[in-house]
């Protein structure tokens, strides 16, 4: 199945975009892993050292005393409210854990104590901590708790954080995790949180991935540049290929029209009543000679257009009258059409211009072919007109077919160029190669000329070749 430039520039970007998205899941999965495993060394040796300095105690140094001060001489009041009053109980819990939380904040010697810690194990200075209570429960008898705050409820407040500035906590830079328990009447149950991390988190661990991160997008550039470079070569390759059937095809295109003619006139002077007549069998011979020698041209000049773009110019004088009467009336030697009617109308007298016959001849044969071959009518009618100007000699060919629309009109002078049409043209007149009206264009520019054309969708079309009059 062949699939055009288009499909596989989509196919390609497609390809780019997976290529794309799995790079991404590759480099974001790095920077989860290594997320997860930053200050990991220094997590542990915060842990110990702050496991150390609360040994037997509750949040900080002296905490404990701070929160038995509060807890145990409201125990009774507790119990009672929790046994006979539930709202009363919540409320006064409430309560209690504001002043609790409120003196634990204002006795913290917290700052103090991360301040030793970072001193002490080579820490980062910009390392900022927070101290959440996570829970308190009460215990009026062995086992048997009773919650007053839970950090997890939708009750939870802000006046859970007792000390520090850590603005996001989370399981990501949790330091540990402390609970203190008593297996008796009347105690309690405390858990609490202490987090550190630094406030750029995510651009130090950007940082740290840099080198991933320039090979990632390194090696993503050489897979574009890569497959730009083969893209390109491939398109190129193809154009080349393309260029090549084309150049076969166009030779097929440009030789048929003197071929025709020749073997046309070759089969006139088979005709015993042609013979008999010299001025006929001058006429074909004379027809027979020209082609020959615009074959032989062609053979050299048809392969130096469709490479180069170039035209070879051999000028000479030529009158103009005479030079179109002889193209038309070798042309209409190969009309054996009878619905095609070709006419030409010349301006009377001699106007002499510099051209080359060959591509003088080029011009007016792929004009008079494009108008026959995208002609639809039952009659098809070719005008060939050569008028004078104030300061231009205007050839104009004429037909009264397909016409071409206004949006194309500005291409079909382009190389291989080729309108969509539902029109078959097959008339024995060569393939549609778009090589027509390019070598046109190219041969009149060569000259020093200009062509246009004005045409209506099923009106016909008219082309006009403007040469200075000098």
């Amino acid at each position: 199945m062949k699939l055009s430039i288009t499909a596989y520039k989509v196919i390609s970007i497609v390809s780019f975009l997976i290529l794309s998205t799995l790079q991404f899941v590759l480099v974001y999965n790095t920077y989860k892993l290594t997320d997860e495993r930053y200050f990991f060394n220094e997590r542990k040796t915060m842990d110990t050292a702050y496991g150390k300095t609360i040994i037997n105690d509750i949040l900080f140094p002296g905490g404990g005393k701070v929160m038995d001060k509060y807890i145990y001489p409201n125990m009774h009041t507790l119990e009672v409210l929790h046994d006979q009053d539930t709202a009363a109980f919540n409320q006064y819990k409430a309560l209690l854990v504001d002043s609790i939380f409120t003196m634990l904040r204002a006795n913290s010697n917290m700052d103090s104590v991360m301040h030793m810690i970072i001193q002490k194990n080579g820490l980062s200075e910009k390392l900022e901590y927070a101290l959440h209570f996570d829970l308190v429960d009460i215990s009026f008898k062995k086992n048997q708790y009773v919650n007053i705050f839970n950090y997890n409820s939708p009750q939870k407040s802000r006046l859970s954080l007792i000390s520090g500035t850590l603005q996001t906590p989370s399981n990501k830079n949790k330091i540990s995790t402390v609970t203190v328990t008593s297996p008796a009447d009347y105690t309690t149950r405390v858990s609490f949180s202490l987090y550190a991390d630094i406030s750029n988190r995510s651009m130090v661990i950007l940082q740290r991935m840099l080198p991933t991160l320039v090979i990632s997008l390194f090696s993503l550039f050489c897979v574009v540049l890569l497959f730009f470079i083969t893209f390109r070569n491939w398109v190129k390759q193809k154009q080349l290929s393309e260029m090549k059937s084309d150049f076969i095809n166009s030779m097929s295109h440009e030789l048929n029209t003197p071929l025709a003619a020749i073997i046309v006139a070759n089969k006139g002077l088979q005709n015993e009543q042609i013979l008999e007549n010299k001025a006929q069998v001058r006429s074909l011979t004379d027809v027979i000679n020209r082609q020959s020698e615009r074959l032989k041209k062609l053979i050299g000049q048809v392969l130096d257009i469709t490479r180069s773009n170039q035209v070879v110019l051999q000028k000479e004088p030529l009158i103009l009258q005479n030079a179109l009467q002889e193209i038309i009336s070798d042309y209409r030697y190969k009309i054996t059409d009878p619905s095609i009617q070709m006419t030409g109308v010349l301006a009377e007298g001699e106007d002499t211009i510099e051209a080359d016959r060959f591509w003088l001849t080029t011009i007016l044969v792929n004009l008079i072919e494009n108008a026959i071959k995208y002609n639809d009518q039952p009659n098809k009618v070719v005008n060939i007109l050569l008028r004078r100007g104030k300061k231009h000699l205007y050839i104009e060919v004429a037909d009264n077919g397909i016409g071409i629309p206004s949006n194309i009109q500005s291409h079909i002078f382009d190389k291989f160029y080729r309108a969509q049409t539902n029109l078959k043209t097959n008339n024995g007149l060569g393939l549609d190669l778009g090589l027509g009206l390019f070598n046109v264009q190219q041969a009149v520019l060569a000259h020093g000329w200009s062509i246009s054309v004005t045409s209506k969708p099923g009106q016909g079309s008219t082309f006009i070749v403007r040469i200075p009059n000098k």
